[in-house]
């Protein structure tokens, strides 16, 4: 027998039906992190914050403390972090990092290196102690790019 035509995979062999954008089901523009690459239709992408930015604001509350720089990774989340008190302690003490959706990111301890998949950095002990329920929230921007899912990736890019 003999072949009489091929075909790759097309549009329509991947999505059956487009709902109005307004339902939130719709096509989006996104920036691929390899501009060279070219994807078939039905390729299954992951999503990472290209450079981000992290800039801590001022505490709200009693304590006067801050965070020195902050690290953010391919997989934190453009948005507001939030840090809150959650032990205050005589120039020590324990908070709680939370991202822009409420997810527990980690604990951490006043004056040691935080690390999590999100950001990393140290919060200082300030002259006046932090109380229970002080703020500190943490902007993140930056630039969602994509790129083919990688079940070994650490960027973020191991979820489709």
């Amino acid at each position: 027998m003999s072949v009489i035509a091929t075909s790759t995979n097309v549009f329509s062999t991947v999505i059956k039906h487009e709902y109005e954008p307004s339902v939130g089901f719709c096509r989006e523009a996104v920036t691929v992190y390899d501009s060279a690459s070219t994807f078939t239709p039905g390729s299954v992408l992951g999503r990472f914050l290209a450079s981000p930015v992290c800039t801590p604001a001022a505490v709200v509350g009693t304590g006067n403390g801050s965070i020195g720089t902050v690290t953010g990774t391919g997989k934190a989340i453009v948005g507001t972090y939030t840090l809150r008190i959650v032990l205050a302690a005589a120039n020590a003490g324990n908070f709680e990092l939370f991202n822009p959706n409420g997810v527990l990111v980690g604990v951490g301890t006043v004056g040691t290196a935080f690390v999590s998949p999100d950001m990393t950095f140290t919060l200082a002990d300030g002259s006046t102690d932090f109380a229970l329920g002080d703020t500190i929230a943490i902007a993140v921007t930056g630039t969602y790019k994509y790129k083919l899912v990688e079940a070994t990736a650490t960027d973020g890019t191991a979820v489709a």
